[in-house]
């Protein structure tokens, strides 16, 4: 599923509305995504988890190893791919059961990426099926909003509002500063 075409990257996007802090920077703290954490969007088991390779300098991706560390989580609507995650971040492992919200790992930067961001798709009896934000489908440079109200499920009630871009196939990232948990989608609102 990583080179899939109906998978998206995800970056968070700083007050200023840019991924990073600066053009291209050389640190990975500098781009907002990375470090943050992932949460289970759904109740389920962990399938499938690589957690051995580091994270990469920004610009020099990893070509060997595409999907970096990884988890594949079985939900009741869809296997869910999560790649490019923070080498020793991954807190579960294979035959694991989840609950929605529950963290999993941290973004990074592993795997044939050059930039941190988290790289998510779906698959349904094998085969890759959309994915929804809340109902929503999205398109190329999307950019979703969230507010506490509207995000009970997603873990984190003490953020006042957040900004994600998602891209693509596209492998982009974000700045340090305020570190903010990530927002992920929550159970079936997802798929």
């Amino acid at each position: 599923m990583s080179g899939s075409k109906m998978a998206i990257d995800i970056v968070k996007l700083n007050s200023l509305g840019n991924r990073a802090d600066g053009i291209a920077p050389r640190a990975l703290s500098a781009y907002e995504i990375f470090g943050e954490t992932l949460y289970s969007p759904c109740q389920g088991s962990i399938f499938k988890v690589r957690k051995s390779l580091p994270d990469n300098p920004p610009g020099h991706p990893d070509t060997e190893h595409p999907e970096g560390n990884y988890i594949v989580l079985k939900c009741a609507e869809a296997d869910i791919f999560m790649a490019h995650l923070k080498a020793g971040s991954i807190r579960v492992d294979p035959g694991e059961v989840v609950t929605s919200g529950q963290p999993l790992a941290k973004i990074g930067n592993s795997g044939n990426t050059l930039e941190p961001h988290l790289h998510i798709g779906a698959a349904k009896d094998g085969k890759e099926i959309g994915l929804q934000f809340n109902g929503r489908s999205l398109s190329i440079n999307s950019v979703i909003s969230r507010k506490k109200e509207v995000h009970k499920n997603a873990i984190n009630l003490n953020a006042q509002k957040r900004r994600f871009a998602l891209l693509l196939r596209a492998g982009n990232g974000e700045r340090r500063g305020q570190r903010q948990r990530l927002c992920y989608p929550t159970n079936s609102s997802m798929i």
